[in-house]
């Protein structure tokens, strides 16, 4: 079995639609529509393109959260981890009741850094996300504060750097913007890191710096720098500048703007515009003095002239368009695994490949043993590990290319896998302290 899924950007590269698109991917106001993208063949041909104009920003536009989650899940899963950061659109909208989510604000942070410091090129959101005006600093570049072993910022001065960066003091960390103080050891937790880091000082001087588990306290790696972001952006730069901005007015010129499915964008700008209105007339008539609506999102015709300014790919699954990808939706299998092994006898006989995605190793096992192992498997087709929201055909790549996913093959939904933590586990110290009769709740199904 397989965990790459470069046969399948290799075969894109050598579809017809790609090779014309690659060479004139849309300028500055300029529109192109790429057709026949079924499944997550459109992703997939983002990512191809990608591969080809490797220092310009795309930046992918999805329907909504849940299509974002699943877009930049695929893009990993294409071109590897860290290819892609997802910027969220909050969770509510203004001046409706609800804290604000310290998750969305600490991802919002994490993409803008990776992408405005160059560290990842892809970036996926909504369009409401990019219409959403929140408090960015001038020099989105410089988020990230370095932590080094040998350095002397000074035991109280890194104390104070955190404050500002928004982090909460507490006795013990067990979330992420979290630090906590012990002696001369500084327990911190930052958005874009795995795990919590625990620093040591002699004086104002870090003598080291390690991971650790929450729930043990045992140390888990030993590490010469680590970086901190910031909670969220209400953090002002050094030059005490931080003004509410959307992305389209952060973006350099170049940035290609990728809608996935037809681009309603006006319709969409214009019903989040109006709802915000209703809000806020709502607040005012109960008596509050809410900030207007255009502090908070830009207005409808301010944000559809932005997009516009720059070049835009639409990506749709009708056929047509300015290139035509010619995807075609797989056979349907319907856990019936007859009829699967016919699919993959007969690709190998007329020459298709096919790839049969399954989310882990030992979904990928149980399918080689369903085929009959691996010696039994027809030729042609390969047994990979990964995982696509859904599969497609490229009759015209070379050779032809069947993309099959283990859950559209077992007609289950798609679980996109959890790597991050913005919680860490409950430490020991804190589980002496339960009772019994008090409750708790599970992490993962609440």
């Amino acid at each position: 079995m397989s965990s790459s899924h470069s046969a399948i950007l290799d075969a894109l590269d050598t579809c017809p639609a790609i090779e014309d698109l690659a060479g004139r991917l849309p300028g500055s106001g300029e529109k192109c529509v790429l057709g026949g993208a079924v499944g997550s063949s459109g992703v997939a041909a983002v990512a191809a393109l990608h591969r080809e104009s490797p220092d310009r920003i795309f930046v992918l536009v999805a329907a909504g959260p849940t299509e974002a989650a699943g877009v930049e899940a695929d893009v990993v899963s294409l071109l590897g981890d860290g290819a892609a950061a997802l910027f969220p659109q909050r969770e509510t909208l203004p001046y409706e009741a609800g804290e604000a989510h310290l998750e969305i604000g600490g991802l919002r942070v994490e993409a803008a850094e990776a992408v405005f410091s160059g560290r990842c090129r892809l970036l996926v959101t909504t369009l409401r996300a990019l219409q959403e005006r929140t408090p960015v600093p001038r020099e989105l570049a410089d988020l990230r504060l370095p932590v080094r072993v040998g350095t002397e910022p000074g035991f109280q001065a890194l104390q104070e750097a955190l404050e500002e960066r928004g982090f909460e003091r507490v006795p013990l960390v067990e979330e992420v913007g979290q630090y906590a103080v012990r002696g001369g050891i500084l327990d911190l937790f930052s958005f874009g890191s795995p795990e919590p880091v625990r620093v040591e000082f002699w004086g104002d001087e870090i003598v080291s710096i390690r991971r650790f588990d929450i729930l043990d306290q045992r140390s888990t790696a030993e590490l010469d720098e680590v970086h901190v972001l910031p909670v969220d952006f209400r953090l002002e730069d050094r030059g005490g500048e931080s003004r509410s901005r959307s992305l389209l007015e952060l973006l350099p010129r170049d940035a290609l703007l990728v809608s996935l499915g037809p681009a309603e964008w006006p319709e969409g700008l214009h019903r989040t515009w109006e709802h915000v209105e209703r809000l806020h007339e709502e607040r005012a008539r109960a008596g509050g003095d809410p900030p207007g609506p255009g502090s908070l999102f830009l207005e409808p015709e301010t944000a559809r002239s932005a997009l516009e300014a720059y070049g835009r790919l639409v990506v749709v699954e009708e056929s047509g368009g300015d290139a035509d990808l010619e995807a075609e939706a797989p056979p349907a299998v319907e856990r019936d695994m007859d009829r699967l092994q016919s699919l993959l006898r007969e690709g190998g006989a007329t020459g298709v490949r096919t790839l049969i995605l399954c989310d882990n190793e030992g979904q990928a096992q149980r399918m080689e043993e369903i085929l009959g192992g691996v010696e039994a498997i027809p030729p042609g087709t390969q047994v990979a590990i990964g995982s696509l929201a859904g599969g497609f055909t490229l009759s015209r790549s070379d050779p032809p290319v069947r993309v099959l996913t283990d859950h559209e093959i077992f007609r289950r939904s798609r679980r996109l896998r959890r790597e991050r933590r913005f919680r860490g586990a409950v430490s020991l110290e804190r589980l002496a302290q339960l009772t019994p009769g008090e409750y708790v709740v599970h992490m993962d199904h609440g």
